[in-house]
């Protein structure tokens, strides 16, 4: 795909590719991440075993309904997850891998190739709702999807007092329109919902 601007033989950290796969929610980039090479390893990591580790990892940390076959999310047959799973996941990458999230909110980024020259600028995040002013400040994480089959999914974690709020829309037409809808309900109801 045209998304991260990545072209065979390139090296680029793995940090550059979670910026890619984050913001721009570039295939190309999680799949250069599935076939990188391990430090410390001789062989390079194959889609294969990546994906594996996916799954050994989601059985680690509970994702009971969730079962990955690639490394982009793009729908085969056995590829899958729910929106509790989601939840799950959500709630161990805040308390284990805060950065994905740090790096999920924000609305552009400058890519650089590994000798420091510009790669690319990354200038809008697919989360449209980072672009609006009023819910920048509100997002801590969020992480978008499509597929034809899927439809619009979106994961959203708001900071609210001292409390955070994982919401997700899945199979949508309208995801950003629903997740507003969403969190203006949860707003308004807030005091009477039990978690």
């Amino acid at each position: 795909e045209e998304k991260g601007n990545l072209r065979p033989g390139e090296i680029l950290s793995v940090k550059n590719l979670l910026h890619i796969i984050l913001i721009e929610s570039s295939n190309d980039a999680a799949y250069a991440l599935a076939q990188g090479k391990v430090v410390g390893q001789e062989e390079l990591m194959n889609e294969e075993k990546f994906v594996e580790i996916m799954n050994n990892e989601s059985k680690s940390i509970g994702l009971k309904n969730t079962h990955f076959i690639n490394s982009t999310g793009i729908n085969e047959i056995e590829h899958y997850s729910t929106s509790q799973d989601l939840v799950r996941l959500a709630k161990y990458i805040f308390k284990s891998y805060p950065e994905i999230f740090e790096i999920s909110s924000k609305t552009s980024y400058e890519v650089f190739n590994i000798d420091g020259s510009l790669h690319h600028f990354i200038p809008v995040n697919t989360n449209e709702l980072l672009s609006d002013p009023e819910w920048q400040t509100k997002i801590i994480g969020s992480k978008t999807g499509w597929t034809p089959e899927a439809q619009g999914c979106l994961l959203l974690v708001l900071k609210k007092g001292d409390d955070y709020l994982i919401n997700i829309i899945l199979g949508s037409e309208h995801r950003f329109e629903e997740m507003k809808k969403l969190i203006n309900w949860v707003e308004k109801n807030y005091d009477f919902i039990y978690f």
